[in-house]
């Protein structure tokens, strides 16, 4: 028996290989190739920003000194040309302002300033510097509106998608920006007498001061926890015993300590001692808006009379900023999108299917047409192996050909930045994963139906009219109901290609979820309808 089916195989190589849309068959298989190939001759072109810089490097946008002056700040970006050909004209842009998420997941750009450079051309490996200058908007009065905390700088190379490009998630560099406050002396604010009350009447003098109020991190964020530390020093000739040294944190508009610590200090004469505080910063509120704080920190030794108050006290602004989230970069056509859109939207819906009519669903007919039928039904051969036989071979001619072409395309971008081997995995277990599902639908119709080609269109053409009319609503309801594209191997696919994603590192396999759930939906239909197929064969009388 062994024997026999093997004949079966070898006959079916030999018929599947002198067919006459063969032919047709790999071409179409390599279809991805021929685009992707297309797609490379006609975007050659690569250009990115690879270096933004600001001149402050640490900016400010107050000072006490001069409050109602503007502080420029300077930027400098360069693109550079990384393709092997040179480019025509194009435009470049510096984007400085914030982002924002609203209760719809969008993310939109309140853009404060921007500059757009003409950029004539560039040969390969040639860069070109474009300028932004943007000054925070100053105010006169404390407690006005400021330009601090932390901004987003974007730069956009080919802002106008104005030259076909090979790459373009390279095209946008991110950075972030903290603006500062300035230095801000302690009578500004409206501090609490105890910060710097001394006894007037007191005969022991004393001079002690704080000084090096810092923090660390230096930029501020919900749910991360901040070390403030200060120096506090005995600028006197004598001992001093019961030096009292506070930090706290305090909300600009408020009065309240958020943190604080406390110590009584003993300093040798001209001797320093450092004073920590630890501060979690509280979680990010749901409309979250930047936040002014107040480090405050002071030291003083109760019942004397402090000789120089004025550095008894030390006052810096901070601003806890919003977790930075950048906003979303503008859809660009890139050859592994057009890649991704040439198995989603042709491959998966269109070309394996008619591959799959095309080698499966003449299972029996062929033969019978050729005069083939009547011969293998009168060898020892068992009927189910008919069905068996031809999938086999022909599945396993048809991966060959799908694979060539994914391969092809994935060796057009595996040099490119984000070129994972997951946009070879991950679609290549696809498309060979719907030539199975398929050629089992068809090798059922090829055994069951005496016009099986007309019989498989007309289940393609039900998959696409299930398709169209889930997306088509009347009273806000599709036309289909959504149980119904169950029925459909192309749902299933449709979910294999959306979670298991080729934009995510290497995995082999889908790691739960509605992906894991449509693998072991398809698998486990291929088999049912296989066996299905194997017992209609063997059950089945056919009419010489």
């Amino acid at each position: 028996m062994a024997g026999s089916f093997g004949t079966l195989i070898t006959s079916n190589v030999k018929t599947w290989m002198s067919a006459k849309g063969f032919l047709l068959v790999c071409m179409a298989a390599l279809i991805p190739l021929i685009l992707s190939v297309a797609w490379v001759g006609t975007h050659r072109a690569d250009v990115a920003p690879v270096d933004v810089s600001w001149d402050p490097p640490n900016p400010i946008a107050w000072n006490a000194t001069a409050p109602t002056e503007s502080h420029p700040i300077n930027f400098t970006a360069t693109i550079e040309n990384q393709g092997r050909f040179s480019v025509g004209a194009f435009n470049a842009t510096i984007r400085i302002g914030r982002t924002d998420v609203l209760p719809d997941k969008s993310r939109p750009f309140d853009e404060l300033a921007s500059n757009s450079t003409r950029i004539p051309g560039l040969g390969p490996g040639e860069r070109k510097e474009i300028t932004l200058r943007w000054a925070p908007r100053p105010f006169s009065q404390f407690g006005g509106l400021l330009d601090v905390g932390t901004f987003d700088v974007l730069v956009d190379a080919d802002s106008n998608d104005d030259i076909g490009e090979i790459e373009e998630f390279n095209n946008r560099l991110e950075r972030n920006l903290q603006v500062h406050f300035g230095d801000v002396p302690p009578s500004f604010f409206d501090l609490p007498p105890e910060l710097t009350a001394n006894d007037a009447n007191a005969t022991t003098r004393v001079d002690v001061g704080v000084e090096d109020l810092t923090w660390s991190p230096p930029e501020a964020f919900p749910n991360t926890t901040m070390v403030f530390t200060v120096n506090v020093v005995n600028h006197g000739s004598e001992r001093l015993e019961n030096v009292n040294a506070t930090i706290r944190v305090v909300l600009q508009d408020g009065t309240i300590a958020e943190g604080q610590v406390q110590k009584n200090l003993t300093l040798e004469a001209h001797a320093n001692e450092t004073v920590r505080l630890e501060w979690r910063v509280p979680p990010q509120e749901d409309k979250y808006q930047p936040k002014v704080y107040r480090a405050e920190a002071y030291a003083r030794v109760p019942g004397t009379n402090d000789t120089a108050t004025a550095n008894n006290v030390e006052v810096r602004l901070f601003i806890v900023d919003r977790e930075v989230i950048f906003p979303e970069p503008p859809e660009r056509a890139t050859i592994k999108g057009y890649y991704i859109s040439v198995v989603r939207q042709l491959l998966l819906p269109l070309l394996l299917p008619v591959i799959g009519l095309y080698y499966a669903a003449g299972v029996l007919s062929d033969e019978r047409d050729r005069g083939n039928l009547v011969y293998l039904l009168t060898r020892p051969i068992n009927r189910v192996s008919l069905p068996l036989a031809r999938f086999l071979v022909s599945f396993v001619i048809a991966s060959i050909a799908i694979a060539i072409g994914t391969l092809g395309a994935f060796l057009l971008i595996l040099g490119l930045h984000q070129g994972e081997f997951s946009y070879l995995l991950a679609p290549l277990s696809l498309v060979i994963l719907a030539l199975l599902a398929y050629g089992a639908v068809f090798t059922l119709i090829g055994v069951t139906f005496a016009r099986p080609y007309l019989v498989g269109i007309g289940f393609v053409g039900w998959e696409w009219l299930i398709q169209v009319g889930s997306q088509i609503l009347i009273n806000n309801r599709p036309v289909v109901a959504p149980w119904v594209q169950n029925l459909t191997i192309y749902k299933w696919l449709e979910v294999l290609s959306r979670e298991w994603s080729v934009e995510k590192p290497l995995v082999w396999l889908p790691t739960g979820g509605a992906a894991l759930d449509a693998l072991r939906n398809l698998l486990i239909a291929t088999i049912v309808i296989l066996a299905v197929a194997a017992y209609v064969s063997r059950r089945r009388e056919f009419p010489e």
